[in-house]
């Protein structure tokens, strides 16, 4: 079915969205392996995205999606800005939320079968 908007209102602050789902470097890199690897599997081409000439911590932009509720949820309820605006863009950035989806699209959400082989990254608990 299509995702439900809870509110097109902003919402409240949230700790998890304030950078506690960055992961430790050692996470992030066990993420950008995976993702090259699974590329690498599909004859896909493994670019990391970059932000401002700076390398996107892709492992956060991936659990921040999740935590909204996922690719679809974010799409329909323009929630894109969002998850960008985590990241600490440039005011003087307007394609916030396309430039992150566009990331998420790229370089994640080619397939659902790797999320479900990352789901050890997720889990916070150490």
């Amino acid at each position: 079915g299509l995702a439900q908007c809870a509110s097109q209102q902003p919402v409240e602050p949230d700790p998890f969205l304030e950078g506690h789902d960055s992961g430790t470097e050692e996470e992030q890199a066990a993420f950008m392996s995976e993702l090259e690897r699974f590329h690498r599997e599909h004859s896909l081409e493994f670019k990391p995205p970059k932000f401002y000439g700076k390398g996107l911590n892709c492992l956060k932009l991936w659990r921040q999606v999740a935590h909204l509720g996922g690719h679809e949820q974010v799409t329909v309820c323009k929630l894109w800005r969002q998850v960008g605006e985590t990241f600490r863009p440039p005011k003087t950035c307007t394609t916030v939320s396309w430039s992150f989806r566009i990331f998420y699209e790229k370089v994640i959400d080619c397939s659902q079968n790797f999320v479900t082989c990352c789901t050890c990254l997720t889990s916070t608990s150490h």
